[in-house]
């Protein structure tokens, strides 16, 4: 396994106006340039500060980007937030988003585009019930029978208390977007519980749910019936921070790429230590032994964390936040989340 950067750029650096970029996700478009979804706060950086999702397009590879405008408005009592961009198998684009509108209430959101994400039709809500809840950006999949999942996690409490404890459930879609429903089974994991989480189709065709989780590890659940119902999960082979894991199958292989926090600290004041490294692994779909890992990024000052990935031919697309300088964000002190795009060799990451 070698690390073997391509393309290496910036397409959102942060500043006192916009303090955070983050929550992205990459869509390779028919002519060839890649549409980047991206969160825009523009109120501070906290989860709950306004934001908007924007959208930047390169067509060089991810060298340069240009033409940013808005994809999704605010239309939330606090943001819209974490974009989930989906090529289907019929051609269109699906654009996920959350509505937060309060430390209460999330809305899970869907539109169509039937033009390479120029213009999205009206939004259809995907959870039919309502609590706080979210996804994680970029974990929008769609099976080879069709069917599209979203992975959800939510709280029947307020976030950010001490009453709040997640569950994971999957959202459904058999008609491309354009209407939903919730899968019979909900996923639990210790602690805090089952967040963050994202699917990945083996295969086998069994679906495989990894989980942040306060463990210590990744935890792990599967479905062998589309994702209707899950199995309980279970610690993986993957030590972790409490942050997001991103994974792929990479395509024409039974092996995933991984990208997420590994180096645990039960001793850390908070999430099991600071986000740095971000490591970048190739593991067996069975996840049965821990891969070889490598730190894609690693720094004693900055942080990385919330990936997404997306492949063209012999790269992997990688997006990932940069957590730095420090900044004064409407009279408190904030760290400056930028968002980075990195295209790997892919046969350099997968040579044993």
């Amino acid at each position: 396994m070698r690390l073997q950067t391509v393309v290496e750029s910036m397409p959102a650096p942060a500043d006192a106006g916009t303090p955070r970029n983050t929550e992205a996700s990459l869509l390779l478009r028919r002519d060839g340039s890649y549409l980047l979804a991206y969160t825009e706060f523009y109120g501070g950086g906290q989860d709950d500060a306004a934001a908007s999702i924007v959208g930047v397009v390169s067509t060089d590879g991810g060298r340069t980007w240009g033409g940013k405008r808005v994809l999704q408005p605010n239309v939330g009592g606090c943001n819209v937030m974490s974009a989930a961009l989906l090529r289907l198998q019929d051609g269109a684009v699906l654009l996920a988003f959350i509505r937060k509108d309060s430390h209460q209430s999330c809305t899970l959101y869907a539109r169509r585009s039937e033009d390479e994400g120029e213009t999205f039709a009206a939004p259809v809500q995907i959870n039919p019930w309502q609590a706080y809840m979210g996804f994680v950006n970029d974990s929008l999949v769609q099976l080879r029978s069709g069917r599209v999942l979203c992975p959800v996690y939510f709280s029947a409490s307020a976030c950010w208390t001490t009453q709040e404890l997640y569950v994971a459930r999957v959202c459904l879609s058999d008609d491309g977007g354009r209407s939903w429903r919730a899968a019979k089974g909900d996923v639990d994991c210790p602690k805090r519980g089952a967040m963050e989480p994202v699917l990945v189709e083996k295969p086998d065709g069994t679906l495989l749910m990894l989980l942040r989780t306060q463990m210590g590890c990744v935890y792990q659940s599967l479905s062998d019936d589309d994702g209707e119902t899950w199995s309980p999960s279970t610690p993986s082979v993957l030590t972790s921070q409490e942050a997001p894991i991103a994974a792929r199958l990479i395509p024409g292989t039974d092996r995933l790429l991984l990208v997420w926090n590994a180096d645990y600290d039960p001793a850390a004041r908070s999430h099991g230590g600071r986000r740095s490294p971000l490591h970048v692994a190739v593991a067996a779909a069975d996840l049965a032994a821990p891969p070889e890992r490598l730190p894609l990024e690693a720094s004693a000052t900055a942080t990385f964390a919330y990936a997404s990935i997306a492949f063209a031919g012999d790269r992997a697309l990688l997006t990932y936040y940069v957590g730095q300088d420090s900044a004064l964000i409407g009279g408190k002190s904030s760290t400056l989340l930028s968002l980075k795009f990195r295209a790997l060799n892919l046969k350099a990451l997968q040579d044993g």
